[in-house]
């Protein structure tokens, strides 16, 4: 219920936008010879799409490292593990502790 009334409140926040700057913009390619127009808002949504794919990308290239990163920070939790487990194995077991 909450995700579809944020969703009605984005989509009525970008329709209003998209009615409020419906100008045309002329859009040059400097070095080549082309220009063309597009709308305000779509001029504005494709630059916040493509924020959106820029920042997810970046996101994306930190989880990756920090999954690897974990990954080798678990098997060295598990040698060390491992390795405290065949260490408590050697100790004698015939400790006692007299008391008085």
């Amino acid at each position: 219920m909450l995700r579809a009334v944020a969703v009605a409140v984005v989509t009525i926040f970008f329709l209003i936008f998209a009615v409020d700057n419906h100008d045309p913009v002329s859009i040059g390619l400097f070095p080549l010879p082309y220009t063309f127009e597009i709308p305000k808002f779509l001029l504005a949504l494709v630059c916040f799409a493509g924020g959106v794919v820029v920042g997810g990308f970046t996101v994306s290239l930190k989880l990756t490292r920090t999954r690897r990163l974990f990954k080798h920070e678990h098997k060295r939790v598990v040698a060390l593990q491992n390795e405290l487990k065949g260490v408590k194995e050697q100790q004698p077991r015939s400790l006692t502790v007299a008391g008085g």
